[in-house]
């Protein structure tokens, strides 16, 4: 005789979840300030973006070696190989700007405006795939917009070319984000990790080589521990989504910029602007509100009827 779930087993196995998605999401959101860290002392040291990006895929790849012993040739199986090439020159470009803008954009700023990439997506699939919205997400779509728009002020200073920089970027990645969901139909999560690192590491190498510049003990180290923490929290971020709700782990994301303010300030005497903070947060709430309903659009449905 079976027995049946009871409430309590139903709402304790999905609070584990929910803990899990958030410690996930803590791990991922120290990770992402503290590589934008280590790349800003990389580039102030000399070195070249594009060097920079050969050794974090280079390393990242390491990262991924107990991935490809315990899961064999199967993880790099594919039948969409042309849309890993496409995703991996994206983050090639994502990474140039990015890297480009860390040399003198504040970190706050960095992480903040990286907040819009979500809103940036939502709009690529309403131009590719066609997708229906709502007048909800379009309102969160232009809070979103008007957040950056605070975090810019334009006019009242002079927009830095660091900020566009990093907006471009998110562009670049939000592209990425899209071809993942065409790519995700057919392929998983470590394959395409995989393949944009593989794929990333030759095509840096041959451009990096123009600048080659070769880096000392200890930033080989720092280097190592860019690509390690980049990878690490690029897992955990999307292990956070897996195993937890989006409502419930996507605000742990917005400590991201709390994040980058303490390393900007305690590491390069940063303080984030009151412009950076309100944007920031409108812009992270624009992106918390779609996400969610991308994730309950029955839920939703059902209760704007």
């Amino acid at each position: 005789m079976t027995s049946t779930p009871t409430i309590s087993n139903y709402s304790g196995s999905r609070l584990t979840g929910n803990l899990q998605g958030m410690g996930w999401m803590v791990l991922a959101s120290i990770g992402f300030a503290i590589n934008n860290s280590l790349i800003r002392h990389l580039i102030s040291t000399g070195h070249n973006p594009v060097e920079i990006a050969f050794f974090v895929n280079t390393f990242g790849v390491l990262a991924l070696t107990p991935l490809f012993l315990h899961h064999g040739p199967t993880m790099l199986y594919t039948r969409q190989f042309g849309f890993h090439v496409l995703r991996a020159v994206c983050y090639l470009a994502a990474m140039m700007l990015m890297y480009t803008a860390l040399a003198t954009t504040p970190l706050a700023l960095v992480a903040a405006l990286n907040f819009t990439i979500p809103i940036i997506t939502t709009i690529l699939a309403i131009i590719f795939f066609h997708e229906v919205v709502q007048l909800r997400r379009w309102a969160a779509i232009l809070i979103g917009f008007f957040g950056t728009f605070i975090i810019l002020h334009p006019g009242l200073e002079i927009v830095e070319l660091g900020s566009l920089l990093v907006l471009l970027a998110a562009c670049f990645l939000s592209i990425m984000t899209t071809l993942a969901k065409l790519v995700a139909k057919t392929e998983s999560t470590l394959t395409i990790t995989a393949y944009t690192r593989l794929l990333l590491t030759p095509i840096t190498l041959v451009v990096a080589l123009f600048f080659w510049q070769w880096p000392s003990w200890l930033h080989l180290g720092l280097l190592m521990l860019a690509g390690i923490v980049e990878t690490g929290s690029i897992l955990a971020y999307v292990q956070a989504i897996k195993v937890g709700e989006t409502n419930v782990v996507m605000p742990i994301n917005f400590s991201t910029l709390a994040w980058a303010s303490l390393i900007g300030f305690v590491i390069f005497t940063e303080v984030p602007s009151i412009y950076t903070w309100i944007g920031g947060f409108m812009i992270f709430g624009a992106a918390l509100y779609i996400a969610y309903r991308e994730s309950h659009p029955t839920r939703i449905t059902q209760i704007t009827r």
